[in-house]
């Protein structure tokens, strides 16, 4: 029960990475920046889109998003190493991923505009004007560019992601030796719903 539990989560983790990098097809992506923009300061709006046109120049805003997408499913499968110790299932998961990485991404690239418009309001709600206009000045120099345009990297640097694999792999055993009991309540609590009342 807990090795197929094991299977399971590993499955569920690898899923919600890759989700937490795209967007479900159902939300109204457009509708939501559209109405965030509208409460946003034209100004400062403006501000935020230089920033990210000239941080990003071209199609390389494109290339961080998914490059980042790649870094953490890479992350989470490794931590399933020594917790899906069967190698069927274990290629069972990494086939799975491979195929759900190939909808994750065209989800992605569908709604990347709609990301790029939200990551300016953020940028234009949580910064001053003057703020703005510094990190304007900033990633306008090669130094701004290159640290706007190396954070998929700074990811994957091994330094950073030998630290960050050993955190997920103590919070993977977590998960999976709480999972029984989480699984056992949820059974509970249908059986009695399912249960006549008095």
């Amino acid at each position: 029960m807990k090795y197929a539990l094991s299977v399971m989560m590993g499955g569920a983790i690898i899923g919600a990475a890759m989700a937490t990098t795209s967007v479900s097809a159902a939300e109204p992506s457009s509708q939501i920046a559209g109405a965030q923009a509208e409460t946003t300061d034209e100004a400062k709006l403006a501000l935020a889109q230089a920033i990210l046109e000239q941080a990003y120049p071209g199609d390389s805003h494109i290339k961080l998003f998914q490059d980042t997408a790649e870094q953490m499913e890479a992350q989470v499968a490794q931590s399933l190493d020594g917790l899906v110790t069967d190698e069927g299932a274990l290629a069972i998961l990494v086939q799975w991923q491979e195929l759900a990485s190939v909808e994750t991404n065209e989800i992605l690239l569908r709604n990347i505009p709609m990301l790029m418009d939200a990551w300016a309001i953020a940028f234009a709600d949580l910064y001053s004007t003057q703020e703005l206009q510094d990190i304007l000045a900033f990633v306008s120099t090669p130094s701004g560019q290159a640290f706007m345009g190396r954070q998929a990297e700074l990811i994957s640097h091994p330094a950073f992601s030998d630290a960050n694999q050993t955190y997920m792999a103590e919070i993977m055993q977590v998960v999976t030796n709480k999972m029984p009991e989480l699984v056992e309540e949820l059974m509970q609590y249908e059986a009695a719903k399912q249960s006549p009342t008095e």
